[in-house]
């Protein structure tokens, strides 16, 4: 539609099929899995709960053994589909478009599971599109027992996540004090035990 369209010009437009745009969402880097299917069931019309249902089997869309959700395999994008398009089938493309961006970064399949968490983690921590491999470097660097004994990444992004907050990286001393929050890299050494957010091309190749 134009601007300053009168109401019988908008109504024929509408009904103009040469103008109809396919079904289709946006996914912003970063964004986790919860607000994934949101974002999908707004601009398709699928309700959450068959998304979630189509993605009770990580496993069936090729994903490492160690997955149990999409989460960081849900490839930040614009996508357009078809009406009509199923719950999986839209999955399966934004996942396929994830393997492919570890493909492109030259990411071994051996090694990607690992390289998702961390892409994960820098997509949440960084800023600007300079800061990534900056931000990188500290993570590789704390995961270097010679380089930081502690073992202790201390994310905040981690905390968050591991306490349901994904939409923030700021904790409280509370929080990060809680050995009960597996993600909390305050107190458990290495990685977090999954992805946290679903990154993008800058942040895997980071």
């Amino acid at each position: 539609l134009t601007a300053q369209l009168s109401a019988q010009a908008a109504r024929t437009a509408w009904q103009d099929e040469a103008k109809r745009l396919e079904n289709g969402f946006v996914i912003p880097e970063g964004t986790g899995i919860d607000d994934v299917f949101s974002i999908i069931s707004a601009g398709l019309d699928i309700p959450v709960k068959d998304l979630e249902k189509a993605a009770e089997d990580p496993s069936s869309f090729g994903l490492p053994a160690e997955a149990t959700t999409l989460e960081g395999f849900l490839f930040p994008a614009t996508y357009t589909f078809e009406p009509g398009v199923s719950a999986t089938e839209v999955l399966t493309r934004l996942v396929d478009r994830s393997l492919s961006a570890l493909d492109d970064a030259g990411v071994e399949p051996d090694k990607r599971w690992t390289t998702v968490i961390l892409a994960s983690l820098i997509q949440r921590e960084a800023g600007l599109a300079p800061d990534y491999p900056k931000v990188a470097r500290v993570v590789l660097n704390r995961l270097d027992s010679e380089l930081w004994p502690s073992g202790l990444l201390q994310s905040d992004a981690t905390v968050a996540y591991g306490t349901g907050n994904t939409h923030t990286v700021t904790t409280t001393d509370e929080e990060r004090a809680d050995a009960s929050n597996e993600y909390n890299t305050y107190v458990h050494e290495g990685l977090p035990p999954a992805p946290i957010s679903n990154p993008g091309d800058v942040a895997i190749k980071a």
